[in-house]
């Protein structure tokens, strides 16, 4: 088979579709020798591919001629031209961010990640949520089949847009092997100096929006510093700013003017988060609303205690790992970080379990999965 897979939205954001698309071309370059994938992209201010293979079986294959944004808008606003028309025919075109593109040939699948947008249409861009409500239904109906990213999201499709059930698969992130890596006391020094960090910290990564609740992780972390009497503990604050951040940064600074111990560092080098979660003493994510979560994972792989939420797929993901709380229970979140931080014989147990539940989540098992929806819509394979 010939498979074209979009890469284009490593270009513009290196949050989590981006990481989904690095971490299923490595996983199927360990896991398929086989079949032919293409690298899509429009490159015209002359970048490179954003996404590195030495597989043989793997090619960058880019336009140059115009430039994405541009054709975004085609497909936008008329539907027109074909995907193919830019970079040529394939068996097989993967979409990888919520919608797909008009073909003349060949067959589509999408990965549509969650239903956030549908579910809770307040923690979403208007100009996104706009843009996402008026297409997702021509995705769902139009794809040859769905994937997305976990149980609980492929039951929201079903139920969100009546898609029959056989057509959405639901295909577990995966967890980069360099997460299980230790950093040496030296390694960790140098990043702590590199983005200024304190001795002493917990830790939440990811886009700083309303979804994520940030504003409750720093209400809860400052229940916890007057509660606990532990001065020596920071928060430490990574990734870009989000949609509605404009509250959230006046409170940040707000706080580096009131209270020491509240740190934003904004984007980490992607090379540098594995180190980051290694330095921290807790990863805290009381998330609203979940497809997947990566992070929490990534820091359980990195044998970092996790402090979570259950809502939407978390509890699917994280299983028994996590201590968890009430996203809106800052007293709770609180008292939890605090036990995290002071009860030795809670922490070890879960970083126990964190460790044996990320270990199920790998990037050759997505691949394989997502090699399986493949043959399926080439025909190769049938329909359970």
């Amino acid at each position: 088979m010939k498979i074209a897979i979009d890469v284009q939205p490593t270009l513009h954001q290196k949050a989590g579709i981006s990481r989904y698309i690095e971490g299923l071309i490595n996983g199927l370059g360990e896991a398929d020798s086989d079949n032919e994938y293409l690298l899509n992209y429009f490159d015209f201010r002359k970048r490179g591919c954003p996404v590195e293979t030495s597989r043989n079986n793997f090619k960058h294959n880019s336009y140059k001629w115009i430039p994405g944004r541009l054709a975004g808008r085609y497909w936008r606003y008329l539907n027109w031209p074909g995907y193919d028309s830019f970079f040529g025919s394939a068996d097989i075109f993967h979409f990888t961010n919520f919608l797909i593109r008009p073909v003349r040939t060949g067959k589509s699948v999408a990965t549509v990640h969650d239903m956030s947008f549908v579910r809770f249409p307040q923690f979403t861009e208007p100009k996104n949520l706009d843009f996402l409500s008026k297409r997702i239904e021509k995705t769902l109906a139009n794809a040859d089949e769905i994937i997305t990213d976990s149980y609980y999201s492929r039951e929201e499709i079903v139920n969100c847009f009546s898609v029959p059930n056989k057509k959405v698969h639901a295909v577990h992130l995966g967890v980069d092997e360099r997460f299980y890596l230790k950093w040496e006391r030296e390694e960790l020094e140098k990043l702590k100096k590199r983005y200024n960090l304190p001795n002493r910290f917990i830790l939440f990564l990811g886009t700083l929006e309303p979804r994520k609740n940030v504003l409750g992780i720093i209400e809860s972390f400052l229940i916890f510093r007057e509660k606990s009497g532990l001065k020596d503990i920071n928060l430490v604050l990574s990734g870009s700013m989000g949609w509605l951040s404009e509250s959230l940064n006046e409170r940040i600074t707000e706080l580096k003017n009131r209270v020491e111990g509240v740190f934003h560092i904004g984007y980490v080098n992607e090379n540098d988060i594995p180190g980051l979660y290694r330095a921290s003493e807790a990863f805290v994510f009381p998330s609203f609303y979940e497809g997947f979560g990566l992070p929490p994972l990534e820091a359980m792989a990195s044998s970092i205690p996790v402090i979570s939420s259950r809502k939407g797929s978390l509890n699917e993901v994280l299983g028994d790992a996590p201590l968890y709380v009430d996203p809106e229970n800052y007293d709770q979140i609180a008292d939890a970080i605090s036990e995290v931080l002071q009860n030795d014989e809670k922490r070890s147990k879960l970083i126990e379990n964190g460790l044996k539940q990320a270990s199920s989540f790998t990037w050759k098992k997505t691949a394989k999965e997502t090699l399986e929806v493949y043959e399926l819509v080439n025909g190769k394979r049938n329909r359970q």
